[in-house]
């Protein structure tokens, strides 16, 4: 089962590379680093371009561009009428009068906790997103931050290194400002590259997990967690159009009239199963430990904080995206 399930993937990313040169126009370059990423998401249906066909690879992008990408993720609901409209009134944020077409995509995400604005209560829908915020975002669907440790003056560390652990920024440049506003082809590679890590799961004694029971299947007691992508997306086309995508048909949203933020709306959107849970091992949930060689006290070698230093920040509000 485990080979048919890598095999889907495989053929999902090949054919999706058979239509990258529809993701972008001629005179359109993407670097060559993400060309990968764009090619996969877009054909899954889940980043899109432009109505003009045109991608702008290096564009900056939007908070509510990104929680739309993120509502797809997550629930695998691609479709060009999706059921997002039903969440337009879920939103908890004080600035989404004028959120429009996102109202639904940052509606689910809020109740499902991928997502939760900043300290005065706002989200700010048409405000550029940064790196660590989709980070922040795209780790939530994974299964982290249910210790809150996005939330306080660290957010910023403690996402990265997450990232770093997953591999998640392997192809991003130590360079790269993460705190600055994210470009279209950014994103891409980032979430690319989340949505095959294994999903995690949380307990207060053992804390993140990402392997579950085997039922001793294949002689194998644990395994792996599904990955966001063959849980969601796997069974997607991968030869739609480039047409409509996270972006808005008119222009952004505007900021209403400040107040209060109302409390966290009891008609919570559905989610996912969680993923089985090890109950047998302490180990960190580091991502790809092979079956063949997993026992309950293995531990990966965790990247040094010292690496984190590396890569430019900014200072950021107390809580992220």
């Amino acid at each position: 089962m485990k080979k048919l399930l890598a095999m889907v993937l495989a053929l999902v990313m090949t054919l999706s590379l058979a239509v990258s040169a529809s993701a972008v126009k001629a005179d359109e370059k993407i670097n060559e680093d993400y060309a990968e990423a764009v090619a996969v998401l877009n054909g899954m249906g889940v980043f899109k371009g432009y109505e003009d066909g045109s991608f702008k690879p290096e564009n900056n992008i939007t908070r509510a561009e990104v929680a739309t990408i993120i509502y797809r993720i997550y629930t695998g609901d691609v479709a060009k009428n999706d059921k997002s409209g039903l969440y337009a009134s879920y939103n908890k944020f004080t600035d989404m009068a004028g959120a429009g077409w996102a109202a639904g995509y940052i509606g689910y995400c809020s109740n499902a906790e991928l997502v939760k604005g900043y300290p005065n209560g706002t989200f700010q829908p048409s405000g550029n997103i940064t790196g660590y915020e989709v980070l922040a975002m795209i780790l939530r669907a994974v299964g982290y931050d249910k210790n809150g440790e996005f939330t306080g003056a660290d957010w910023a560390l403690n996402v990265a290194k997450y990232a770093e652990q997953l591999h998640i920024l392997d192809n991003v440049a130590k360079t790269t400002n993460l705190g600055a506003p994210a470009t279209r082809e950014l994103v891409s590679e980032i979430l690319f590259r989340a949505i095959n890590v294994p999903m995690v799961t949380y307990t207060a004694a053992f804390g993140y997990q990402n392997v579950g029971l085997n039922g001793d299947k294949d002689g194998k007691l644990f395994q792996n967690n599904v990955t966001l992508g063959k849980k969601n997306l796997t069974s997607r086309r991968t030869t739609r159009p480039l047409t409509s995508s996270a972006v808005p048909p008119s222009p952004g949203p505007t900021r209403p009239v400040m107040r209060r933020p109302s409390s966290l709306s009891s008609l919570s959107p559905p989610s996912p199963s969680p993923p089985r849970t090890a109950k047998f091992t302490t180990s960190p949930a580091w991502p790809r430990i092979p079956s063949s060689t997993f026992t309950p006290t293995a531990r990966r070698r965790t990247a040094p904080m010292s690496s984190l230093t590396t890569r430019k920040t900014a200072s950021r509000p107390c809580r992220a995206a």
